[in-house]
């Protein structure tokens, strides 16, 4: 499963982490790398467990929310 978040990691994880005691900063400019596709695997025997299939499925919307 792919998730394309090519240019808006920032946004990713704001969404998936609401908590306000988070604190989140952005990296340095020397740390800056350029975009690249992020994947989700699981182990077969947890593809069709339900927990798993509801986390993908918030993973997902979340991405495609963006």
């Amino acid at each position: 499963m792919h998730l394309d978040i090519d240019s808006h990691p920032d946004d990713f994880f704001l969404c998936l982490a609401r908590d306000p005691a988070l604190v989140t900063r952005p990296l340095p400019d020397a740390l800056q790398t350029e975009p690249m596709p992020m994947y989700l695997y699981w182990h077969q025997r947890h593809h069709q467990d339900p927990m798993q299939r509801w986390l993908r499925s918030r993973v997902l919307e979340a991405v495609r929310s963006m």
